[in-house]
């Protein structure tokens, strides 16, 4: 699977990163609690969510979404300017906004 970077698109409002990390966790016959975490670093869901982008913003998407969408990408989530890799968890919804404008937005589970 090729690692490509992610399209240079602004992040706006509604883009989101929620832990995503799982612990397991059991009780124990005499009540302690045990967890284990099976990862040693987070696990995260990146909720990309580009508002008011142009037509030709919007082509250059869909261009570069039909030939990496399977693909293993890297972003610079702007919030903590980290670099993050992962892959998509859901497909890309594109919502038409007044004025010819767009917004997409997508999910990418991914590691820091």
């Amino acid at each position: 699977m090729p690692l490509v970077p992610y399209p240079d698109l602004p992040q706006c409002e509604g883009t989101v990163r929620e832990e995503v990390t799982r612990i397991l966790s059991e009780v124990s016959e005499n009540g302690i609690i045990r967890g284990r975490v099976m990862h040693s670093t987070p696990t995260y869901r990146l909720t990309m969510t580009h508002r008011a982008i142009t037509q030709d913003e919007l082509h250059a998407w869909d261009n570069w979404w039909r030939a990496n969408f399977n693909n293993e990408v890297e972003v610079v989530w702007l919030p903590d300017a980290q670099l993050y890799r992962g892959i998509f968890d859901s497909g890309a919804n594109v919502e038409y906004e007044p004025y010819m404008r767009f917004t997409v937005q997508t999910s990418i589970l991914c590691k820091r």
